[in-house]
C-alpha cells in the first residue's frame, strides 16, 4: 500500500500539481496493464493505491552511471526528438514522451529532458489527440517552468513555456515568449511559425505571412514544410482564398501523409465547394488520425475570442457541419 501523498512527493519533488495528476497516471498504467477491472492496480478509498501482481527485483542503471549507459541516454533522447519531429502519431509521441521521462528520473540532462516532456504534451494538444487537454496542458507548464528555473537561457525552454501560453489563451505571453526564444535561437523555425499562428489568431492574418517565410528560411525539413504549408493554408482560408488554401493543404499531406489537420480543413473546403464525396472522404481520414470529433469539442480547443478571427472561422465550421461532422 503506497498513500497518495507519497506517491506525489516522490514523483514530484520540487514541483507542485494537482491531485488529478495521479488519477491521470493511473488511468495510462492501467491502460497500459490492459487492467480495465483493476484488479492490478488497486484503489484503496482514503489510503492509496495498491499493485496485487507478483514482482521480482530486476538490474537496473543507478543515477550516476557509466559511460555506455550515458551514451545510450544520448541515442534515447536522439531518439525521442526524432519521434517528435516526425509527427508520426500519437503512439510515437507517447514513446518519445516515456523517453524523456526515463531520462529525466534518472538525472541526466534533466533541462533537454524537460523539454521533451512540455513539448510531447503540448503535440499531444495541438493535434487534438488528447482525451484530457487541460491536464496535459498542466503537465506542460509544470515541466517548461522547471526548465526555465534550470536554465532561464535556454531557447527552446521559453518555446515550449510560449506553446503552454499560447494554448492557455494568453496570446501576448506567448508571442513574448516566442520572441524571445528567437532571440536566443535565431533558427528556431517553429517559433516563427507559432507567431504567425498567433497573428492569425489576433485577428491580423495578413501579417502571419512574413513570419511563415522567416520559418522556412531558417529550416527546409520536410515536416517543417509541412507546418508551413498547412499554417499558409489556414491564412489564405481566413482572408478568402479558398483555392490556394486547398493546394497547399494537400501540399501538407504530400509533405506529411499523417498530417490529420489537413484532412479536416480540405473537408471544410469540398463541403463548402459542394463536392460533398470529397468531403466525406477528407472527414474520414481526419477521424482516423485524429480521433472522434464534433463541431463542438472543437470549437472547445479554440484559443481566439477576437472578433475578427470568429467572423473568418464561423466558414470553417460551416463548412465542418456540411461536410458531416455532428454538431
Amino acid at each position: 500500500m503506497v498513500a497518495r501523498e507519497e506517491l506525489m512527493h516522490v514523483l514530484w519533488p520540487s514541483v507542485v500539481v494537482v491531485d488529478d495528476s495521479i488519477n491521470q497516471c493511473v488511468v495510462e498504467v492501467r491502460r497500459a496493464l490492459d487492467d480495465g477491472g483493476r484488479q492490478l492496480l488497486q484503489t484503496v478509498p482514503r489510503r492509496g493505491l495498491r499493485l496485487s501482481a507478483d514482482l521480482a527485483e530486476l538490474p537496473c542503471w543507478p543515477v550516476h552511471t557509466t559511460s555506455a549507459p550515458a551514451a545510450m541516454a544520448v541515442d534515447s533522447l536522439d531518439q525521442a526528438w526524432e519521434a517528435l519531429r516526425s509527427l508520426a502519431g500519437v503512439e510515437a509521441v507517447a514513446d518519445a514522451r516515456r523517453r524523456f521521462e526515463s531520462e529525466y528520473m534518472l538525472g541526466r540532462r534533466r533541462v533537454e529532458a524537460l523539454n521533451g516532456i512540455a513539448l510531447s504534451h503540448v503535440i499531444d494538444v495541438l493535434n487534438r489527440w488528447s482525451a484530457s487537454p487541460q491536464w496535459q496542458v498542466g503537465i506542460a507548464r509544470e515541466a517548461s517552468k522547471e526548465a526555465l528555473r534550470l536554465s532561464p537561457r535556454n531557447a527552446l525552454a521559453h518555446h515550449a513555456r510560449a506553446h503552454v501560453a499560447m494554448l492557455e489563451g494568453f496570446h501576448f505571453e506567448a508571442w513574448a515568449g516566442f520572441r524571445r526564444a528567437v532571440e536566443l535561437e535565431p533558427r528556431l523555425a517553429h517559433a516563427h511559425l507559432r507567431m504567425a499562428i498567433i497573428q492569425l489568431e489576433l485577428g491580423n492574418a495578413h501579417s502571419a505571412r512574413p513570419h511563415i517565410a522567416q520559418a522556412l528560411a531558417c529550416s527546409r525539413s520536410p515536416k517543417l514544410e509541412a507546418q508551413a504549408q498547412f499554417v499558409r493554408g489556414m491564412v489564405d482560408f481566413h482572408v478568402g482564398r479558398e483555392q490556394d488554401s486547398s493546394t497547399h493543404f494537400r501540399a501538407a499531406l504530400e509533405l506529411n501523409p499523417a498530417a490529420g489537420l489537413a484532412h479536416q480543413w480540405l473537408a471544410v473546403i469540398e463541403a463548402l465547394q459542394g463536392r460533398e464525396e470529397l468531403a466525406r472522404q477528407h472527414l474520414e481520414a481526419f477521424g482516423r488520425l485524429s480521433g472522434a470529433h464534433s463541431c463542438a469539442s472543437l470549437k472547445a480547443t479554440e484559443r481566439s475570442r477576437n472578433p475578427v478571427f470568429w467572423q473568418q472561422r464561423t466558414r470553417f465550421y460551416e463548412g465542418l457541419r456540411r461536410a458531416g461532422l455532428p454538431a
